[in-house]
C-alpha cells in the first residue's frame, strides 16, 4: 500500500485507529513493536478500512444511478409489462442502496452525494435517445448498455481491492449478479 494514496477525513481516520489501538494496546506493549512497525500496522488498517468503503461508496453510487435513469425512463413507456420490469430493476437497485448504505453506516461513512453535472448528463443522455426512438427494442438496449456499464465498473472496482471484506465483497457481487439477470431478462425485448 501507498501511504500517500490515503485521503481520508477525519472520522475515516479517527474511528479505526481508536479501534485499533483499543484492542491491540496489550500486545502492542508486551511485544515490544517498534513505533514503525505500528504505524506500518495502522496504516494497513486505515487503508483497508478505506478501500471497503469505496467498494460500498461505488454500489451504493452506481445503484442511484440506476434508479435515477429508471425513473427518467418510466413516464416515456406506455406498455405495462415494460414498465413492470422497469419497477422491479428500479426495486433491486433500491435495496442494493440500502444494503451498501447501511454497511456504510457501520464504519461511521455516509454515501457520497451525486454531482448534479452527473445527473444532468443522465437526463440529457436518456431524452436524446428516446427523442426519436422508445420503442421496447430501443429501451431494452438503453437498459443493456447502461447496466453493463454498472457491471464493468463494479468488477473493476472489485479487482482493485486487494483485501476486501467478505461482506462488503458479497454486496458488489449481489449487485453484478443482479445486473447481469437483468441484462439476460432485457435481451428477451430486443
Amino acid at each position: 500500500y501507498n501511504k500517500t494514496n490515503i485521503t481520508l477525513n477525519a472520522a475515516h481516520i479517527i474511528v479505526p485507529i481508536c479501534a485499533f489501538l483499543y484492542f491491540t494496546k496489550a500486545e502492542i506493549h508486551k511485544s515490544q513493536k517498534s513505533p514503525q512497525t505500528i504505524e506500518n500496522h495502522i496504516m494497513e488498517v486505515l487503508y483497508m478500512h478505506h478501500e471497503n468503503t469505496n467498494l460500498l461508496n461505488e454500489v451504493s453510487k452506481a445503484s442511484k444511478m440506476g434508479i435515477d435513469a429508471i425513473n427518467i425512463l418510466l413516464p416515456k413507456i406506455k406498455k405495462e409489462d415494460l414498465k413492470k420490469e422497469l419497477k422491479d430493476q428500479c426495486s433491486e437497485y433500491q435495496k442494493l442502496q440500502a444494503k451498501a448504505n447501511e454497511a456504510m453506516s457501520e464504519y461511521n461513512v455516509t454515501p457520497s452525494k451525486e454531482k448534479m453535472m452527473e445527473q444532468t448528463m443522465l437526463w440529457g443522455s436518456i431524452q436524446m435517445n428516446t427523442l426519436l426512438d422508445s420503442s421496447e427494442q430501443h429501451i431494452a438496449e438503453m437498459m443493456i448498455n447502461g447496466t453493463t456499464m454498472g457491471i464493468i465498473d463494479m468488477t473493476k472496482k472489485l479487482n482493485e481491492l486487494e483485501q476486501p471484506k467478505a461482506k462488503e465483497k458479497e454486496i458488489a457481487e449481489e449487485f453484478i449478479e443482479n445486473s447481469q439477470a437483468y441484462i439476460d431478462m432485457w435481451k428477451n425485448y430486443l
